[in-house]
């Protein structure tokens, strides 16, 4: 079982903008010395071989938990489009057991009860929802700190691979100066190593999440993830590809927009195919383009 830290809500949110907008070049100044950004982002977009068209992104808070928020929000998009997705959603972000202490176990029961109950609209109201709430946003963001945490504990990884993790772990503990008291973090074993990188990095609030964590989340949510970033001179933009092996095995596709250590994301409308059908339908009535004069 985890060891769990103290859990604590902050006094208030701030003022972050929570926006549903067309895609814009304009929306980011930092894509200003990139020639036309737009047509490079489709160029990568097409690379990922994700279904839509991706015109449309949410700005996710930036409090060090942004990835996590933002993973969350890109699976919460999927809760409208079919029954059968709706039932893959909750099946994903409730499946999880919840921790046996008294205050955790009541937020997850809560977020299991709003998922269950909801009255939202669409994706954007829900999500909305669940961000003016405290123990709502942190459940959600606790719920996949707690699946990494587990996976890379648990999973059974060949040594080759756990090795990888363990390395990648041990270079993150050295960058945030993490202290052992008298031991060397040379001196500790991998599966030390990864258990001190989930009880002080992964599980710890408002810890930014680094590469290791990335590319071990769609093992762990079963989601093909891409990533859009843009380069520390903010000359050019690049995709990193994780997909969940094997291929094609997933019914979540995820892309994130990441602008230093911050994630935003990406995502096509939340209006579903057949309402922009019926949408078009009507206005091509209206304008008498589907009758003869």
């Amino acid at each position: 079982m985890l060891y769990l830290p103290p859990l604590e809500f902050p006094h208030s949110l701030d003022d972050a903008p929570r926006v549903n907008a067309v895609f814009s070049p304009t929306k980011f100044i930092l894509f200003s010395q990139i020639e036309d950004p737009i047509k490079r982002i489709h160029e990568l977009i097409e690379e990922t071989n994700f279904f839509g068209s991706f015109n449309y992104f949410t700005r996710v808070r930036g409090d060090g938990n942004c990835l996590y928020r933002a993973v969350a929000y890109a699976i919460l998009r999927h809760f409208f489009s079919t029954k059968r997705q709706r039932d893959r959603v909750l099946q994903l972000l409730l499946s999880e057991s919840p921790p046996c202490v008294t205050r955790y176990t009541r937020c997850f029961n809560n977020l299991a009860n709003f998922l269950h109950s909801n009255s939202a609209a669409n994706a954007m109201e829900l999500i909305n929802m669940i961000i003016k709430d405290h123990e709502l946003d942190w459940a959600l963001i606790f719920l996949l700190k707690q699946r990494v945490a587990t996976y890379l504990l648990n999973t059974s990884a060949d040594n080759g691979t756990r090795s990888l993790w363990a390395a990648a772990a041990k270079s993150h503990l050295k960058a945030e100066s993490v202290s052992f008291g008298n031991k060397s973090i040379d001196s500790l074993s991998d599966q030390d190593i990864l258990s001190a990188f989930v009880y002080k990095i992964v599980l710890i609030d408002k810890k930014y999440a680094d590469e290791l964590v990335i590319s071990v989340l769609p093992s762990c949510i079963n989601a093909n993830v891409a990533v859009i970033s843009l380069s520390e001179a903010q000359t050019s933009l690049h995709l990193t590809k994780y997909y969940v092996e094997p291929r094609g095995t997933s019914f979540l596709n995820i892309l994130l927009l990441r602008i230093g250590n911050h994630y935003d994301v990406l995502h096509n409308s939340d209006q579903g195919w057949w309402r922009l059908l019926l949408f078009f339908l009507m206005g091509s009535i209206l304008n008498k383009r589907l009758f003869f004069r």
